[in-house]
């Protein structure tokens, strides 16, 4: 609002003296994005404006291009503001949020650091620079600027955001107390009840997280996420019914949001519904097609139909998206079923390669290799499952004495042994 009623003063000061007229002046600094979009543009092409005039306009123009979410032409004419205007700190801010927001979070953070440079104690530079580092997954970085912002300019939502980001660190006592402070401050804020609820949840207190998440859709009616969190509680708690009519509220109230159908899939998947759990993850993989969880998720429920190359290929695209050693065991698996061997040997070797200490691994392969008369690789394999993991082996045991007999197999430790 400051920032608004200061440009607005800085181009009246010309309103007479050019062609420009003073309806230009007010609309370039109107809400609406095309209109303020057309009267900066007038303003910027009147040569007879002062050049610091001229880069106010190109400032509000690209606040009116960020409006419309066309970052790249918003982020030009921040550009042109701040070669016009060099000490104009929100451009910098501005432009480091369309960085932000095209997740260039290095290019948003050198913005708000020179924002900062111009105005150290500029509370929302603070803010925004943490909001790009916790994006970033640098959470420390992200709770020491809250921290500043909030010593600068202590507010109810600075508290939250500061919350959020201990949640997500999995600092829960510090998170806990940043929530309380902020409903202290303002017992109307939403979003601390949100963010408490969501702690709640992370903490397993699911009648505190539903107190919490109640009260943020009371105060707050209109905001799916709060719908989709209280969802995600009842789900926690096997109350699947519950957890989908939260779910179709969410999508409701704010649709397209591909995560929305990931969870609701996993809902129906707890009702059985297996046909509307596919549908879901469907749904979500076209409105992201690198939504990896939700091929994992489709692609277990095509294997456990037995519709093997759709699992395959949902398995595909997850490796390729997320890879990880349960994705190639769960290919693994579904090549298996399907016959084609070496490709599951090939699927499980990689699996080992990328968690090495997980028994089971060499045992699946070890089946595949007595399936195809490689005794002595099934062998070894077997003795590797039995050495890594000496608890769970008994499968391995068995098929190892199948293989070579009582006699070779390696003596089995006890309790004591194992714990050291």
């Amino acid at each position: 609002m400051l920032v608004s009623r200061i440009l607005a003063l800085l181009l009246l000061t010309a309103a007479q003296a050019h062609a420009v007229t003073q309806q230009d002046y007010e609309d370039c600094n109107a809400g609406d994005a095309d209109t303020r979009i057309a009267a900066c543009t007038r303003i910027i092409e009147d040569s007879g404006e002062p050049a610091r005039n001229r880069g106010l306009a190109y400032y509000a123009r690209g606040l009116g291009y960020s409006q419309k979410g066309e970052l790249d032409t918003a982020i030009a004419n921040f550009d042109a503001a701040i070669r016009l205007a060099p000490s104009f700190t929100p451009a910098f801010i501005n432009r480091g949020n369309a960085y932000t927001n095209k997740r260039e979070y290095d290019r948003a953070i050198a913005d708000f650091d020179e924002a900062l440079k111009i105005d150290p104690d500029y509370a929302l530079g603070h803010y925004f620079r943490g909001w790009a580092y916790s994006l970033k997954g640098n959470l420390p970085r992200a709770i020491e600027n809250y921290t500043e912002a909030i010593r600068l300019e202590p507010s109810a939502h600075l508290y939250t955001w500061r919350g959020d980001a201990y949640r997500d660190q999995g600092s829960f006592e510090p998170a806990l107390a940043d929530y309380e402070e902020a409903i202290r401050i303002n017992p109307s804020l939403a979003a601390a009840y949100y963010g408490r609820g969501a702690l709640y949840l992370a903490k397993r207190d699911a009648d505190a997280a539903l107190a919490d998440l109640n009260e943020a859709i009371r105060l707050e009616p209109g905001d799916a996420y709060s719908y989709a969190k209280r969802a995600d509680v009842y789900q926690a708690v096997s109350q699947f019914d519950k957890a989908i009519t939260d779910y179709d509220e969410a999508i409701r109230l704010l649709p397209g949001q591909y995560f929305f159908h990931n969870s609701r899939g996993a809902a129906y998947e707890g009702l059985r519904d297996f046909d509307r759990a596919i549908a879901d993850y469907g749904e979500a993989i076209r409105l992201n097609p690198d939504a990896y969880l939700s091929y994992g998720n489709r692609g277990k429920l095509y294997s456990d139909r037995k519709d093997y190359d759709r699992a395959i290929a949902d398995f595909t695209q997850l490796i390729r998206l997320s890879p990880s050693y349960f994705a190639y065991m769960d290919r693994g698996a579904a090549n298996k079923a399907k016959g084609a061997l070496d490709l599951a040997i090939a699927d499980y070797s990689e699996a080992i390669r990328l968690h090495p200490t997980y028994g089971d691994l060499y045992h699946q392969r070890g089946l595949l290799y007595r399936a195809k008369d490689d005794k002595e690789r099934a062998v070894a394999d077997f003795k590797k499952a039995i050495e890594v993991d000496p608890i769970g082996s008994k499968g391995s045991r068995d098929e190892l004495k199948t293989l070579v007999g009582e006699a070779e197999l390696p003596p089995r430790k006890n309790m004591l042994e194992m714990l050291r």
